[in-house]
């Protein structure tokens, strides 16, 4: 636990030298002995999810997520606003939980990624234990919880890992190369296609069906495609500002899943994402083909542009620094080798840092998850949604 610790306290002094203006505020919330939100990676590694805190306010900054063992990047994702990763989980866990009339007890969380969560919950009652993903609250069968087994090797390669060590320990002149852009995303989130609050917000442990069931869920890709179009709209690119034009609801960020009986802000929006829905032919659980993601385009004909939207699959972390030197955000699909195809996200990414190869990404899973760093790496599969421009051309 105690080199855990000091890994933390490293990362935050090196990006004191990059990054003072956010740094230099920030703290862990506690002392060591204090820290005990705990992340598996699979049966044997664990992450600890460690809070920060501004040191002049005293209120929660964040967490960082931090490896016990060096065959993983020392800090896997991290963030400088909200509450911890576990908290985020729980706000959203415990209301699902008494809507659901299931009366279990939150016992082991388990990090596939860093857009695949899972909660193993025991029935107070018959000890049964139900595994269940975070923020849709599928149940995982039998098959894919046997993969918990996983061995890094699988998804880092030990070159990767051990540079990201070195980086932690290195005393650097100059700064590694780094972009966040101005062009935030706002935080939309799925929905369903016809809310009652507490008839459609259930669980159901016989199936595979989302909480959304009998009626369709929105889906990740349709709302990280709206997403990228309002943040599209905060740049400068010509035409942005037909984006959904004498609208200003679009602004708005979303709840999360269980706060509200529908977490749509904006007519406008949710009329989008249906949209969006139908083109790439979402299914009613809410799933995408990765290779549907692009004809999301055509709902650039809505608002009269003619940009030219692109997708690639399998680029590397040159490529993403390319599209954000370009000053343009992008729409990123990844899988975390963890289960079927139904376990990959769709999110916007709108920075990155070199250092650890890290991402800044908006997960459209609402307000409750703040904006967060991720490591590039930990994704099987990499899809890149975006708009051709100078930069993606050189």
């Amino acid at each position: 636990m105690e080199n855990v610790y000091e890994t933390a306290v490293k990362f935050i002094e090196q990006n004191k030298k990059d990054d003072p203006r956010v740094w230099n505020h920030l703290k862990i919330a506690g002392s060591s002995n204090e820290i005990q939100n705990v992340f598996w990676w699979n049966n044997t590694i664990r992450l600890y999810d460690i809070p920060l805190e501004n040191k002049k306010t005293m209120e929660r900054a964040g967490y960082l997520l931090v490896s016990e063992s060096k065959e993983l990047p020392p800090i896997v994702e991290y963030a400088t606003e909200g509450v911890s990763l576990k908290e985020q989980i729980d706000q959203m866990l415990q209301p699902a939980l008494s809507i659901s009339h299931i009366n279990a007890t939150p016992r082991k969380y388990h990090f596939v990624s860093s857009t695949e969560l899972y909660v193993s919950l025991e029935d107070v009652s018959s000890k049964e234990e139900v595994l269940l993903n975070i923020p849709n609250f599928f149940i995982l069968t039998k098959d894919v919880r046997e993969e918990l087994n996983r061995q890094p090797s699988e998804v880092f390669s030990t070159e990767m890992v051990a540079r990201y060590w070195e980086e932690l320990n290195e005393v650097r002149t100059e700064s590694l190369p780094s972009k966040t852009l101005n062009a935030k995303p706002t935080q939309y989130q799925q929905n369903c296609s016809s809310y009652t609050f507490g008839e459609v917000c259930t669980i159901d442990r016989s199936s595979n069906n989302s909480p959304c069931h009998p009626r369709k869920i929105s889906g990740c890709v349709p709302v990280a495609w709206a997403m990228l179009l309002s943040a599209l709209k905060r740049t400068n690119i010509s035409g942005h500002n037909k984006i959904w034009r004498g609208n200003t609801c679009w602004t708005i960020n979303w709840p999360s899943h269980f706060s509200t009986s529908n977490p749509s802000q904006c007519n406008v929006v949710e009329q989008t994402i249906w949209k969006l829905h139908t083109l790439m032919e979402t299914t009613d659980n809410g799933s995408t083909k990765d290779s549907n993601t692009i004809k999301g385009k055509e709902i650039l004909k809505d608002f009269g542009l003619t940009w030219k939207m692109l997708h690639k699959d399998g680029e590397n972390f040159a490529f993403l620094q390319k599209i954000i030197d370009g000053n343009e955000p992008f729409l990123f699909d990844g899988h975390g080798k963890w289960g079927d195809d139904k376990a990959g996200h769709g999110v916007v990414v709108y920075g990155y840092k070199q250092e650890g190869n890290m991402m800044k990404v908006s997960l459209g899973w609402g307000k409750a998850f703040p904006d967060k760093w991720m490591n590039f790496d930990q994704f099987s599969s990499k899809g890149f949604t975006y708009r051709e421009n100078s930069k993606t051309q050189a």
